[in-house]
């Protein structure tokens, strides 16, 4: 997706500017398009993209308490989920490389509108209330797997942490 609206207008502009540039036909008005086309079509994309994660980094939480987690990852999901629905935790691998751990989940309550779980209620497909704690993407979400965060799930979730095999990856590892 980047590599369409990003990406790909900023090659054709330099291909555009190059071309016009080695054949000597480059006059003011091009460089003033050519300038346009740059900003708009590649900083647009950029700024709007800068906004959207701000918006997502004050929007979103998980919560832990006696009664469950709460987790609002805007505007993707936004959810309540009790102890006993929360399944295990586990450590993904995708080709063989660890790509994050993962508390998987049973049911959850769907909290408002959010857009996967509309989407998936669309298509009629089985809903993800899955929760990454750490991803090659995101990296980790605070205190995990050291600190108050696993602290937490350690006192209202201690099920989680009975196996070995359920055990989370440690960043050593």
């Amino acid at each position: 997706m980047l590599f369409i609206f990003v990406c790909l207008p900023f090659f054709l502009f330099l291909f555009i500017f190059f071309q016009s540039y080695t054949e000597g036909t480059l006059d003011s008005d091009e460089v003033i398009f050519l300038v346009l086309f740059l900003v708009f079509f590649v900083g647009g994309p950029l700024l709007l993209g800068l906004i959207f994660e701000t918006i997502r980094y004050f929007l979103s939480y998980l919560i832990i308490s006696q009664n469950g987690i709460e987790y609002r990852h805007w505007p993707i999901t936004w959810h309540r989920i009790k102890w006993e629905d929360v399944e295990r935790i586990v450590e993904t691998k995708w080709l063989g490389l660890s790509w994050g751990d993962v508390i998987y989940i049973k049911d959850a309550e769907i909290i408002g509108t959010p857009l996967w779980p509309w989407i998936n209620r669309q298509l009629g497909w089985k809903p993800d209330y899955s929760i990454y704690l750490s991803n090659r993407k995101r990296k980790k979400l605070y205190g995990w797997p050291d600190g108050p965060l696993a602290n937490d799930l350690r006192k209202y979730a201690p099920h989680l942490f009975n196996s070995e095999e359920l055990e989370p990856s440690s960043p050593n590892t």
